[in-house]
C-alpha cells in the first residue's frame, strides 16, 4: 500500500515538472506587443498585449545615432533579449530633385507620439529598458554623447 502511494506521488511530481517545462516552452513561442508613448525623451508604456504567436521582434534595418536601444530583463537584471529600433520621432523623406542642397533626405522630428515594439515573451520578463543616445550636432562635433536610459516595470501589464 505504501509503495503504491509513493509511486502515485512520484508520478504526480513528474507530471507537474513536465507541464512546467511545457509551459516554459509554450511561453517562449509567445510575443509581446508593447505600445509606448513618448514625449521628448520620456517613455511610458501604455499597453502590453501577449500574443500566442512567435513574431519577429522589432529591430532597425539600418544603424543610426538616433536609434533607441531596448532590452528586456528579469527581476535580477539578467538580459533576456535586446536590440535597437529606429527613433520613431525622426522621419526621413526624399528631397525633390530640384533641391539646391547636397542632402538627399529631409529630416523632420516630432516631440510626441506612440510606437509599438514586438518582443519575445518569457515567464520571467519584468523590465523594459529603453536607451536613447543623446547626440546633438554640437556634441557629435566634440566627439561626446550621452545615453539616457529609462527602465519600465512591465509586471503590472503581464
Amino acid at each position: 500500500m505504501g509503495e503504491h502511494k509513493l509511486m502515485k506521488t512520484l508520478l504526480s511530481i513528474l507530471v507537474a515538472i513536465f507541464f512546467m517545462g511545457l509551459s516554459q516552452l509554450v511561453s517562449a513561442q509567445d510575443s509581446l506587443l508593447v505600445k509606448v508613448h513618448y514625449q521628448g525623451e520620456q517613455y511610458q508604456v501604455v499597453n502590453v498585449k501577449r500574443i500566442g504567436l512567435k513574431l519577429k521582434h522589432s529591430s532597425a534595418k539600418k544603424t543610426r545615432n538616433s536609434d533607441i536601444l531596448f532590452r528586456l530583463s528579469n527581476n535580477k537584471n539578467k538580459t533576456l533579449t535586446d536590440g535597437r529600433i529606429s527613433n520613431p520621432a525622426t522621419f526621413r523623406a526624399l528631397l525633390s530633385q530640384e533641391s539646391d542642397d547636397q542632402q538627399s533626405h529631409a529630416i523632420q522630428s516630432v516631440e510626441e507620439g506612440f510606437f509599438m515594439l514586438r518582443l519575445p515573451y518569457t515567464l520571467d520578463t519584468q523590465f523594459l529598458h529603453l536607451t536613447k543616445q543623446n547626440s546633438s550636432r554640437q556634441s557629435r562635433s566634440l566627439g561626446t554623447s550621452t545615453q539616457v536610459e529609462q527602465t519600465i516595470d512591465l509586471s503590472a501589464f503581464l
